[in-house]
């Protein structure tokens, strides 16, 4: 009897590390160990009332031992991969809407993107249109991100 106990909690660890280790070995293993248990109770001379609860319990305990193991899952910690607090001297980029509305001139040919000049800075743009040459005066009609979106002056 000491046997099936010791193969059912061995399956039913292997079936726990199944859900946090790669593959299936682990469901594989506690699975036949599981099965291995429940063979050899059900070749002994136990009472067919023992039989049951032993099944009953293997599945509560496997339903348990998933449920276990999902909420273990769900609250780990996850920050493992994005930072909570800035790096020195590292920002991202902002846009300036300060400088929506206001007429510049191409610095580079914007084919649709490249860059161009106003209030002598030299940012980022893409032109609403296809192309314009380096040099046109453009105007400023909106931004996106780190990029203002430009027109050529007509």
């Amino acid at each position: 009897m000491t046997i099936v106990i010791a193969l059912s909690l061995i399956g039913l660890v292997f079936i726990f590390l199944e859900f946090f280790l790669p593959g299936a070995i682990m469901a594989v293993l506690g699975g036949l160990a599981v099965c291995a248990g429940a063979t050899i109770l059900f070749l002994s001379e136990q009472t067919i009332a023992y039989k049951i609860c032993y099944v009953i319990s293997i599945a509560i305990s496997i339903i348990l031992i998933c449920k276990i193991a999902m909420w273990v899952i769900k609250n780990r910690q996850r920050n493992n991969y994005l930072l909570e607090t800035d790096q020195a001297e590292f920002t991202a980029s902002e846009l300036d809407t300060a400088l929506i509305g206001l007429q510049g001139e191409a610095a580079s040919d914007l084919k649709p993107s490249g860059y161009i000049m106003v209030n002598q800075k030299r940012v980022q743009a893409i032109s609403e249109s296809n192309y314009i040459g380096k040099g046109k005066k453009i105007i400023i009609i909106g931004g996106r991100g780190a990029y203002f979106i430009v027109k050529e002056e007509r």
